[in-house]
């Protein structure tokens, strides 16, 4: 089989969507995932998963502080030691 882009008539316009560019052109953000990465992502997509890869968090995003665990409510029982 010969696929020949230079013939498409979507070419350009329709290359985003189309399973040859999409075979010949990973998307970039395949190139910061490690071998077991793709490995998970392989074996998700074999097994009929729709697999979407989400933007990395933003490394500015600030981190919100944690404060004690919440309490619990325990009923009966008897009185601490």
């Amino acid at each position: 089989m010969l696929v020949d882009c230079t013939k498409c008539p979507r070419r350009g316009t329709g290359c985003d969507g189309c399973l040859v560019a999409a075979l010949y052109e990973p998307p970039p953000e395949v190139e910061l995932l490690d071998r077991d990465e793709l490995w998970a992502i392989e074996t998700l997509a074999r097994a009929g998963f729709e697999v979407t890869l989400l933007e990395p968090p933003s490394v500015s995003a600030p981190v919100a502080e944690q404060g004690p665990p919440p309490l619990r409510l325990v009923r009966g029982g008897g009185a601490a030691a």
